[in-house]
């Protein structure tokens, strides 16, 4: 009798299964985060993506391609603002240019100069993330289910989980062949890492209402108002592989495995 089903790999499905009747703890931590209102389905859908290797290379691979051509955009922009800045600042420390003629709409001047800085300023940060994914050096949205899974469970559980994910990765790894072994402190560092390098990336699809999303409770929006389940169906469909194949608390269990410690 499966323990879990997963049509769309029946392959991964049953050495998910396998994995998960070798370790109890495993079979506890997936039951725990079903409980808790996270769907079986979605989770699964989701451990399959992350721990698939190809999908994860060519999601980075898209992401690099994407990541440079944007890169070359964003170059024009803050050259454009480089040189209205400039432009700027010299007018106002050109000593032939006379006063009255500087002092008209000075203010305008100089809120035009502040807004100016801003805006280049938040160029170059997004330049930067830009630069780290087209070098195809960091972690990318390869790291985007990861992230998927922890802001769930905080968001239906009011913690991340980070031993439950653990062994869920782990099986996951398993599943597709792949050998390492996961802890909580690996799945935090991942998470943190992602944040850092990639906040656009991470803000584009965060702060959803998961709760909302997954049923566990019913909320009644204004007409007005805009839909957190638009933003999640968009990131499921995007990172689903039925696509891709288209295209501190008490420990729980003590000692009895690392990755369980809180």
């Amino acid at each position: 009798m499966n323990l879990i089903n997963f049509e769309l790999d029946t392959g991964w499905e049953a050495r998910f299964n396998q994995y998960l009747r070798s370790n109890s703890r495993a079979l506890d931590s997936l039951r725990a985060l079903v409980d808790a209102g996270i769907p079986e389905s979605w989770l699964l859908q989701i451990l399959h993506g992350y721990g698939d290797p190809d999908l994860r290379q060519r999601e980075q691979s898209s992401q690099r391609q994407s990541a440079l051509s944007s890169l070359k955009e964003v170059n024009r922009v803050i050259k454009s603002l480089e040189k209205t800045s400039d432009a700027l600042e010299s007018f106002t420390d050109n000593s032939g240019v006379r006063d009255w003629v500087k002092d008209n709409h000075l203010n305008l001047r100089r809120d035009l100069s502040a807004r100016l800085k801003t805006y280049l300023d938040a160029m170059t940060e997004m330049r930067d993330e830009l630069a780290k994914l087209a070098s195809g050096k960091g972690e990318g949205v390869s790291e985007a289910w990861l992230v998927a899974l922890v802001e769930a469970a905080i968001d239906i559980t009011g913690q991340p989980h980070w031993g439950d994910l653990a062994y869920m990765i782990e099986a996951t790894y398993y599943a597709h062949h792949l050998r390492g072994e996961v802890d909580r402190d690996t799945v935090r560092k991942r998470y943190d890492r992602f944040v850092k390098n990639f906040p656009r990336i991470y803000e584009s699809w965060s702060g959803l209402d998961w709760k909302t999303y997954f049923g566990v409770e019913v909320k009644i929006e204004s007409a007005t108002s805009t839909n957190p389940q638009d933003a999640m169906d968009r990131f499921i469909k995007r990172f689903s592989p039925e696509t891709r194949k288209q295209l501190t608390t008490k420990p729980r269990y003590g000692k009895i495995h690392r990755s369980m410690k809180r």
